[in-house]
C-alpha cells in the first residue's frame, strides 16, 4: 500500500513521488565520495522544488509528521531533519545512546539537512 493512501493510488501514481519514489528517500552513505554526496543534494533539492508545487503537499507534510515516517524521506517539502526539529528531537550527541529511536538514521536525516541546507544548523 502506498505511503501516500489517503490521497487514492490513482491520485498517488500521478504525483512525481509516485513515479519516482526513490529520489524521496535518498541518504548519504557513511563512506561517501564528494561527488556522490553533490548527487544526492541534487537529488534532495530537485525533490524539494517538485513538492513546492504539488497540489497535495500540506497532506504530504503532515503525513510526513506521523512518527512512522518522521525519521526518513521527503515529505511535503520537509527533509526528515526538518520534521525532527519540528518534533522536538534535536540531533543525537555521537556518544549518546537513544533507544527511543534509531539514532544512526537521525544523524544520518541530519548530515543529509546540513548538506543541503547548511544555514539550519542547530547547536
Amino acid at each position: 500500500m502506498s505511503v501516500l493512501a489517503p490521497l487514492g493510488q490513482d491520485n498517488y501514481k500521478k504525483e512525481p513521488c509516485g513515479s519516482n519514489p526513490d529520489k524521496w528517500y535518498r541518504g548519504i552513505p557513511q563512506s561517501a565520495s564528494k561527488e556522490t554526496i553533490k548527487r544526492v543534494v541534487e537529488d534532495v533539492e530537485d525533490a524539494i522544488r517538485i513538492c513546492e508545487s504539488c497540489p497535495v503537499q500540506t497532506l504530504c507534510a503532515n503525513l510526513g509528521m506521523e512518527d512512522e515516517n518522521l525519521e526518513h524521506g521527503i515529505w511535503g517539502g520537509l527533509m526528515a531533519a526538518e520534521r525532527l526539529l519540528m518534533a522536538g528531537i534535536t540531533p543525537p550527541l555521537p556518544n549518546e545512546l537513544n533507544r527511543k529511536r534509531n539514532t544512526q538514521d537521525i544523524r544520518s536525516a541530519y548530515s543529509l539537512l546540513y548538506a543541503v541546507k547548511p544555514w539550519l544548523k542547530v547547536g
